[in-house]
C-alpha cells in the first residue's frame, strides 16, 4: 500500500487507541474518507481496504478489526506493543467481521498464544476450534486451562468428542502437533461404552455460521455428480425413514457401474427376505435395483444370535467398524467402488469414518439425512422437523446439500408416522417405555 494510505491509516489506529471500546462508532479522517471515496461506516467495514487494514499493511504491521474496533499489535518489528487489548465481548456475527477474528484465532494458535485465540473464538462462538485448543493445552501440559475451557464448553451444551478424532483435526489443519501418543490411541473398552451416548454429529465439526452455509450449499444434483468420483461413500441410515430410502436408490442408481460393491447391514439382509416389510420401509426398490443389476454386496453387523438391544454390553462395535473398515481396504485395493449402508451411530466421525480413514488412507465421504439429535419421543410428537430453524432461513432444503469437508449434510424430515409404523412393524413398543435415545442399528427378528 502506498505511503499516503498507510499514513491515513496510522492516524485511524491512533485514534481507536483513545475512543471508547464498548459501542463506539468510527470516526474516519477525512484523508481516509477520500482514498476509499466513501464516507459510510457499514460501506467501509466491507470494502477491498478495510479487510486490507484488518490484515497486514506494510512490513511489519498487524492490525485486527472485530466489531468496529481496530486492534494495532506488532507496530513495527519486534516492538510487540498491543495499543487495544481484546476484551470479552458479546458473540459477533458480521461475516466479516468474524472472518477476520477467526484468522487471527488460527495465527494465534499456531504460535502458541493460546490465550488470544481463545478470546478470539469466544467472540465467534467456535467451540470447534476452543475444544481443539483444549486438547494442545492438555497436551502441552496446562491442565488447568485446559480443565476451564472444558467446562466453558460444557456449561453450553458442547458435545465433547474423542481425543483421537480431535488430534486427527489438529494435526490436518496444520493447527498444532500432539505430542502424546496416547491422545491419538482408540481404547476399545472405552469405544464401545460410549459408543451409542454420542451426541456429536457432522454438524458439530464445523463452526455454523451463514458465510460458510451459504458458501458451501450444492443442489442435490451437483452432489450426485460428486459422489461418482468418490471411492468410498458412507450413507447414515436413519432406518424408520421411508423418503430416506427412495434417495439412496437415486444415489445408487447414478453410480452403478461394474466396479460398485455396497454393504448392507445384517438385519437389512434380513428384511430383504420379507417382502411386506422391505416394501413398507421402502427398502424394496433399493435392494430389487441391486439384485437385478448383479451389483455385488456384503453384510456386516454383530454376528448371528447377539442380541440388538442397544444397551447390551455384548455388541463389540470397535470390531464391528474394524471389521468393516477392513473389508473396504481390501475392495479399495481391488479398483471398488464401495457405497456402505450403516446407522447414523456408525456414520458418527468418530466411528467408522476415523476407523476406514486410519486402515485405507481414504478419506470416506459420509452422507448424513438430518444430524439433529432428536429423542424418539419427540419424533413421535412431531417435532422432527428438519428445516426449520436458522437452517432452513440459510437456505438449506430437500432440495440442496451442504458440504461440510468431504462429507454432506442433507436435510430431511423425519416424520412420527414413519417412526409409529417401524415400532409397530418390529413390535418395539415394549422395548421402548422409559427409553429416551435415537436409532443406532434394526432390531433382530
Amino acid at each position: 500500500m502506498k505511503a499516503k494510505n498507510r499514513t491515513c491509516v496510522c492516524k485511524l489506529i491512533l485514534l481507536m487507541a483513545v475512543l471508547p471500546s464498548a459501542g463506539c462508532t468510527l470516526k474516519l479522517t477525512t484523508d481516509l474518507t477520500k482514498i476509499l471515496k466513501t464516507d459510510t461506516p457499514s460501506q467501509l467495514m466491507r470494502s477491498e481496504e478495510a479487510q486490507q487494514i484488518a490484515t497486514r499493511i506494510g512490513e511489519g504491521m498487524g492490525t485486527k478489526i472485530m466489531e468496529g474496533e481496530i486492534l494495532a499489535e506488532d507496530m513495527g518489528k519486534g516492538v510487540g506493543e498491543v495499543l487495544l487489548k481484546p476484551k470479552r465481548v458479546p458473540i459477533i456475527e458480521d461475516p466479516i467481521s468474524v472472518e477476520l477474528i477467526e484468522h487471527n484465532g488460527r495465527i494465534a494458535i499456531q504460535n502458541g498464544n493460546y490465550s488470544a485465540a481463545i478470546s478470539s473464538f469466544k467472540r465467534t462462538n467456535n467451540r470447534v476450534r476452543l475444544e481443539e485448543i483444549a486438547l494442545i493445552l492438555f497436551d502441552q501440559g496446562s491442565t488447568d486451562e485446559a480443565s476451564d475451557l472444558h467446562y466453558y464448553l460444557a456449561e453450553q451444551g458442547w458435545p465433547l468428542r474423542p481425543p483421537y478424532l480431535l488430534a486427527k483435526q489438529i494435526e490436518a489443519e496444520g493447527l498444532a502437533v500432539i505430542t502424546d501418543k496416547a491422545l491419538k490411541e482408540i481404547n476399545p473398552e472405552q469405544y464401545n461404552r460410549i459408543y451409542t451416548r454420542s451426541r456429536y454429529s457432522l454438524l458439530d465439526t464445523i463452526p455454523l455460521e451463514e458465510r460458510y452455509v451459504r458458501n458451501n450449499t450444492l443442489t442435490r444434483s451437483e452432489m450426485l455428480r460428486h459422489l461418482r468420483g468418490v471411492p468410498l461413500i458412507i450413507l447414515a441410515d436413519a432406518y424408520f425413514v421411508v423418503k430416506q430410502h427412495a434417495y439412496f436408490l437415486e444415489m445408487v442408481t447414478s453410480l452403478n457401474h461394474h466396479n460398485l460393491v455396497i454393504a448392507l447391514e445384517r438385519e437389512l439382509e434380513q428384511i430383504k427376505k420379507n417382502r411386506t416389510i422391505a416394501d413398507r420401509l421402502n427398502y424394496l426398490p433399493l435392494l430389487t435395483f441391486i439384485e437385478d443389476n448383479g451389483i455385488p454386496t456384503f453384510t456386516h453387523g454383530p454376528p448371528p444370535g447377539v442380541t440388538a438391544d442397544r444397551t447390551s454390553p455384548v455388541i463389540d462395535f470397535f470390531s464391528w467398524d474394524s471389521a468393516i473398515a477392513e473389508k473396504a481396504a481390501e475392495l479399495l485395493r481391488q479398483g471398488k467402488q464401495v457405497i456402505i449402508i450403516t446407522g447414523a451411530t456408525h456414520a458418527a466421525p468418530a466411528h467408522l469414518p476415523f476407523l476406514i480413514e486410519k486402515t485405507t488412507g481414504t478419506n470416506p465421504t459420509v452422507v448424513v439425512y438430518n444430524a439433529g439429535q432428536w429423542s424418539l419421543e419427540e419424533i413421535l410428537e412431531g417435532k422432527g422437523v428438519a428445516a426449520a430453524g436458522q437452517l432452513g432461513a440459510w437456505g438449506i432444503n430437500e432440495e440442496t446439500a451442504l458440504m461440510i469437508d468431504n462429507d454432506f449434510y442433507l436435510t430431511m424430515d423425519f416424520p412420527a408416522e414413519d417412526l409409529r409404523q417401524y415400532i409397530d412393524l418390529f413390535n418395539l413398543e415394549p422395548s421402548l417405555r422409559g427409553n429416551d435415545h435415537s436409532w443406532s442399528y434394526l432390531p433382530s427378528e
